[in-house]
């Protein structure tokens, strides 16, 4: 399945909200499937189920935290003097003209945060997960590439969440 460029966002700025509408409404519809991956799908969920064994819930979770997404997000986020300098170096090398000297990302940063437009640490997630409900014994299953602040970062997920199956 490839989608195309005008789907790849769920909204655009200065349009109109009923078309915005339509459109999401037009792709959800327009989605489908291969059959291979149907079946593909069907194979994981059933190999995630009898891996539980149990009637506890179980989930693919894909935590957007990699070093690319915190990167992009120019959001601020918890860790070391060496780790932030090390973020900035790497933001500087990959966005020039949109980091500059740095200096007026620490207001968006903080504006970004507050509208909620931040990826979530896991620590976050894990928080949120339990608020909703999901006990403790639930099986997640990571399904990103490497957690920015690797073990580290996933230290509090995996305390209030045991059953963690991740590959890196």
């Amino acid at each position: 399945m490839a989608l195309k460029p005008f789907v790849d966002r769920l909204g655009y700025d200065n349009v109109p909200p009923e078309i915005n509408r339509l459109r999401c409404r037009v792709n959800y519809h327009a989605l489908k499937f291969l059959p291979e991956i149907e079946q593909m799908a069907n194979l994981l969920v059933s190999r995630m189920r009898n891996r539980t064994g149990s009637p506890n819930p179980y989930m693919a979770l894909h935590l957007r935290f990699e070093k690319g997404m915190v990167g992009l997000s120019f959001c601020d986020f918890v860790g070391t003097r060496e780790e932030k300098a090390k973020m900035a170096e790497y933001r500087q090398k990959e966005w020039p003209r949109r980091y500059k000297n740095g200096s007026h990302l620490w207001q968006l940063a903080l504006q970004k945060r507050k509208e909620g437009r931040c990826p979530l640490e896991p620590g976050e997630v894990a928080v949120i997960l339990r608020a909703m409900g999901y006990p403790k014994e639930t099986q997640i299953y990571v399904a990103s590439g490497q957690v920015y602040g690797g073990q580290n970062r996933m230290a509090p997920l995996r305390n209030m969440f045991p059953n963690l199956v991740h590959s890196f």
